[in-house]
């Protein structure tokens, strides 16, 4: 009775703990990192001259910020100006955010067209033996004058062109902020000439001291230390007591096939999107390799089909990203049902997808895509507007699978600039054969 009675005072003051170290890391434990944009800082500015292209971008402290003065002149390259606001210290070393969530980052933003902003957090990490930035990309739909933008850091990823532009096998796809360089604000993807001002008005970090993931598995950890204590106590009195033995031994089974499940089910998450339930591009990796060597093992062909929710901002924008979410998931319903089973949906990113279609013609790829553009066209994706999507199909004719999947996206780009919700075939290409 005295030693129930023990464990019962650890277990009750273990679950104090953990209720007290909850509610404080909810309503305390912040950090925020930030600091004055004067002019005793650096601040490099980037442009398309760089690929030679013939913007012009001009910095500035007439308001006593850093202001990026930017003259878009359109030339073959993609037009852009961009500045760069420091974080590496004098060593080099940049700031680890791994424990902030939040970037709350102000603006005064002049523009003649409508464009949006793309904002960097450029981080450094050695590739293959060379120091390399990834970057994590974020995109904001800017408001005339000053505003305050608030960007959660796990919305930002890394974009297909940094994934591509590496030449390393099983290159990782995911965000990374333990040291990041620079805040990088350019300027957006509307391709026509204009002038864009952007100050930057000021930035600020937030975050918790603990993140809420260490936090429970801390708080994890010490239950599970606790329970083992509590384990070894009790197979010390196997020797006494063979009925508890047999209970403590069923117990353990439990645990272990409970551990096993949540293993499997976070296993599955990862390859997963856990809004559409469909893989994302964490599975792409192992896709593209089995599909490229089948092609140039077996001259297996292969399709690629790229689409992309029409107007899916402005849907956003009027209706929330609730209504938002319920179109991905019945979209990705309705393409899971009209493909075939060998055929790989994937969750490319926000609002666009991939369907890889191996053994499949050039003609077959281009009615499976107009099918279900018809079929998404007529559906009701949404209670308050009607959905549609672009498409682009491309055929892989070489190993290059970046080259493969830039004719599926410029593809999908004309079928954008073209109207949208029509599909278009990629233009051919010179291929470099299998190599």
């Amino acid at each position: 009775m005295k030693a129930i009675f023990k464990t019962e005072i650890i277990y009750l003051s273990l679950l104090l703990l953990t209720i007290t170290l909850i509610v404080w890391q909810r309503y305390g434990m912040n950090i925020s990192y930030s600091y004055p944009l004067t002019a005793a800082h650096s601040y490099e500015l980037l442009s398309d001259d760089i690929n030679g292209g013939l913007s012009i971008a001009r910095l500035s402290f007439s308001e006593g910020y850093p202001s990026l003065h930017c003259d878009i002149v359109l030339s073959p390259s993609f037009p852009f100006c961009a500045i760069l606001l420091p974080l590496r210290n004098e060593e080099g070393r940049g700031v680890d955010l791994s424990h902030f969530d939040s970037l709350a980052l102000t603006l005064n933003y002049q523009s003649s067209e409508r464009d949006t902003v793309l904002v960097y957090l450029n981080n450094g990490e050695v590739l293959s033996g060379q120091r390399a930035l990834r970057a994590n990309l974020e995109v904001v739909v800017p408001h005339q004058g000053v505003h305050t933008y608030i960007m959660p850091l796990d919305q930002f990823q890394v974009p297909s062109w940094w994934v591509f532009s590496r030449t390393e096998r099983n290159i990782r796809t995911e965000s990374k902020f333990d040291n990041v360089q620079n805040i990088q604000i350019s300027t957006g993807d509307h391709r026509g000439q204009r002038q864009v001002n952007i100050g930057a008005v000021s930035f600020s970090f937030h975050g918790k001291w603990i993140s809420t993931s260490d936090l429970y598995f801390y708080i994890t950890a010490a239950w599970i230390i606790v329970a083992v204590f509590q384990t070894l106590i009790l197979v010390r009195r196997i020797h006494l007591k063979y009925d508890d033995a047999k209970q403590e031994a069923a117990r353990l089974n439990d645990i272990n096939a409970f551990l096993q499940i949540e293993r499997d089910k976070f296993e599955t998450q990862a390859k997963y999107d856990a809004l559409t339930g469909c893989m994302n591009r964490n599975s792409a990796s192992d896709i593209l390799r089995r599909v490229s060597k089948r092609f140039k093992n077996e001259s297996v062909k292969a399709m690629l089909i790229m689409l992309d929710v029409d107007h899916f901002k402005l849907l956003n924008d009027r209706h929330g990203h609730d209504e938002g979410d319920r179109v991905l998931q019945r979209l990705v319903e309705i393409l899971q049902q009209h493909i075939r089973e060998q055929d790989q949906l994937i969750r490319w990113g926000g609002e666009e997808f991939i369907i890889i279609c191996e053994q499949t013609s050039l003609n077959g790829a281009m009615t499976l895509a107009e099918n279900l553009r018809a079929l998404l066209e007529s559906s009701k994706l949404s209670e308050y507007t009607r959905v549609t999507a672009s498409f682009g199909v491309a055929e892989m004719n070489s190993l290059q699978v970046d080259q493969w999947f830039q004719q599926a996206d410029k593809a999908l780009y004309q079928a954008k600039n073209s109207g949208r919700n029509q599909v278009i075939l990629a233009a051919p290409e010179n291929s470099f054969g299998a190599s």
